[in-house]
């Protein structure tokens, strides 16, 4: 029969007790290091001046916030829209993307966009046209260097049908 002394008792939880506690630390620190980011997409209505045309239309514009929530630099090299249908990565022909930089702590960048202008133009296309045919919503999304992708957790609504109606009126 095996006796253990109280010693070698409290030696053994002790030992236990410390390789649980550094092994939770070190996941602990491997998580509270990894690149964050937090994604935000907004619906900004904006009412074209007198000047400009028809009063009663609206210029969709939605903007893309990028902030970085880690300690680590992070650099985006790729914009987005995400639908329920798929994926639409930006374009210098669509938006104006702004310039890949690195995000330090806490840093963020935005960029605007005229959601109607672009999908007017995506929706010119057969296959795009037919791919957004029943778009409602979207949410933003960036994708870092590393090829890791953040996507925002709110959601914008929209009609695709309503921009190709827009754009095949205003031929």
């Amino acid at each position: 029969m095996l006796i253990i002394e109280l010693k070698d008792w409290i030696i053994l939880i002790v030992a236990i007790w410390g390789a649980g506690l550094s092994t939770f630390l070190a996941f602990f620190k491997l998580y509270e290091n990894r690149r964050k980011l937090e994604i935000k997409i907004k619906r900004i209505p904006v009412i074209p001046g007198l000047g400009e045309g028809d009063i009663n239309k609206f210029k969709d514009d939605k903007k893309i916030q990028c902030v970085n929530k880690s300690k680590r630099p992070v650099q985006i090299k790729v914009w987005g829209l995400k639908t329920p249908l798929g994926e639409i990565n930006f374009d210098e022909q669509f938006v104006s993307i702004p310039p890949s930089r690195k995000l330090m702590d806490g840093e963020g960048v935005t960029m605007t966009f005229d959601a109607n202008k672009m999908l007017s133009e995506i929706a010119k296309h057969k296959t795009s046209k037919s791919f957004f045919e029943n778009v409602t919503e979207v949410q933003g999304f960036v994708i870092d260097v590393f090829d890791k992708k953040h996507i925002s957790k709110e959601k914008i609504n929209f009609d695709i049908r309503d921009v190709t109606e827009n754009y095949n009126n205003s031929q």
